[in-house]
């Protein structure tokens, strides 16, 4: 069994499969992570998507100085507290609005929206796996 740390060397160098394999290992205990800690299931899958775009972003970058699971549970980590921030935030505003608290676009998912419109066009269909796991596609 190929490590953690190798499948994200792998996916750097431009393995699809690398990080399928990664996706596959990761996409449950995350999705686990973010129910555990945001009551809103749909979200919990949004923010589990957006792990592994910031990974696809970050493919570049990466090093590996720590464990795959310690980096992709640090991203976790920012997301949930970006979110919880948001939900603050916006708590007071989504009672004044006539529209659903639901329908307000939280601004983390806005700034990657064109990420993943760029990943999609640009990364042979890795985004496609992601979004038919988590029922976007």
């Amino acid at each position: 069994m190929t490590s953690d740390e190798q499948l994200m060397l792998q996916f750097r160098a431009g393995s699809r499969d690398a990080f399928e394999e990664i996706f596959e290992r990761y996409r449950d205990p995350l999705y686990g992570f973010f129910r555990r800690r945001i009551s809103n299931g749909a979200r919990a899958e949004d923010l589990t998507q957006d792990v592994f775009l910031a990974v696809i972003r970050a493919k570049e970058r990466y090093e590996p100085k720590a464990l795959v699971r310690t980096y992709l549970y640090a991203i976790a980590l920012k997301l949930v507290s970006a979110e919880r921030r948001w939900q603050s935030k916006n708590q007071v505003t989504s009672l004044i609005q006539s529209e659903p608290s639901d329908m307000v676009r939280c601004p983390l998912r806005a700034r990657l929206r064109p990420l993943c419109t760029w990943n999609a066009a640009n990364t042979a269909g890795i985004l496609l796996p992601i979004c038919r796991v988590l029922g976007a596609g």
